[in-house]
């Protein structure tokens, strides 16, 4: 059969302009995109399980297999579960209030009667330190009694301006070192605990640097500190200890000078307020039956306002 040559001739004459609106509608799209901005298309949401593992778009978990990735995070991941609920924050551990430190120190300790009713206040939890004084025909059994304390002092009989009933073997500011020396060296065996000597009387001696120069280089030989309980105003003492270093505190308050409650309530509150602000305090007092009375009445208002310390324990507070 053959072809019909017209409409061969009739397609032919159409080719081009199909040809031209073909490279027309390209050339349209090429346009549109050059003279159109460019504008980013945001990503997908990308749904999680957690924080740690994203999963694809459009990818939905059963409850079973949300928990069952969930176990296997902790599980492998060691993550810990969070909790729907926002969790509190932890709350800063309260700092504990530390109370002042007060050292209460019992000169004159010498009778028995004296031990039982100290041994008392010690059951109640009130720690006061007994300072002995050495022993003589009048108090025989001074150092016998100190074996039953576990923290005792070396109450020293020292020269005074005015003696009212003066204790055998009271150092004197004439007295030589080696005798000095001799009276520290028993002493120091007669009570081997103690660990400070404190001065019954004494306003001449420790007014006197010779003599308490003298005095401090016995007490350093035997590793003894020394509390000064102040009986005069010129005390050397602080610069005795300059030149031998040894452990050296002094008196702040005396607690029954006037044996009446309402002052002795005073003095101590006196006392409390320079703890306060020092730190510490030390308070001497006496075995006078008021005092013993007073103490017993008010532990738990003394107990409520300071820390009752041993005179070792204001080592560790100067460090």
């Amino acid at each position: 059969m053959k072809k019909n040559p017209r409409n061969w001739r009739n397609w032919n004459k159409w080719l081009p302009f199909v040809i031209l609106f073909l490279i027309g509608v390209g050339v349209s799209q090429i346009w549109e995109k050059v003279t159109t901005p460019s504008q980013k298309k945001s990503p997908p949401p990308v749904h999680t399980v957690s924080p740690f593992i994203p999963l694809p778009p459009n990818y939905t978990l059963t409850p079973l297999s949300q928990e069952l990735v969930n176990y296997l995070l902790i599980k492998t991941q060691k993550i810990q579960p969070v909790s729907k609920k926002s969790q509190p924050p932890t709350p800063k551990p309260k700092k504990l209030w530390k109370l002042p430190k007060l050292v209460i120190i019992m000169d004159d300790m010498a009778f028995p009667r004296e031990v039982r009713e100290l041994k008392k206040l010690h059951r109640l939890g009130l720690k006061i330190t007994p300072s002995f004084l050495p022993p003589t025909p009048r108090h025989p059994l001074s150092a016998q009694l100190a074996e039953g304390f576990s923290h005792y002092m070396i109450h020293l009989p020292l020269e005074a301006d005015e003696f009212s009933s003066q204790e055998e073997e009271t150092l004197k500011i004439s007295d030589p070192y080696p005798k000095i020396q001799n009276r520290i060296w028993r002493l120091h065996l007669l009570y081997p605990r103690a660990k400070f000597v404190n001065n019954h009387t004494g306003s001449t001696f420790t007014a006197n640097l010779e003599a308490m120069k003298k005095l401090f280089r016995a007490l350093k030989f035997y590793n003894l500190g020394f509390i000064d309980s102040r009986t005069t105003s010129q005390t050397q003492g602080a610069i005795a200890n300059t030149i031998y270093k040894i452990p050296y505190f002094s008196r702040n308050v005396f607690l029954d000078n006037s044996p009446d409650s309402k002052r002795m309530r005073g003095q101590l509150r006196r006392a409390i307020s320079i703890a306060r602000s020092e730190g510490y305090a030390i308070v001497i007092c006496h075995p006078f039956p008021t005092t013993f009375q007073f103490l017993r009445k008010n532990r738990h208002w003394i107990q409520s306002k300071v820390e009752l310390i041993y005179p070792s324990d204001l080592l560790k507070l100067k460090k």
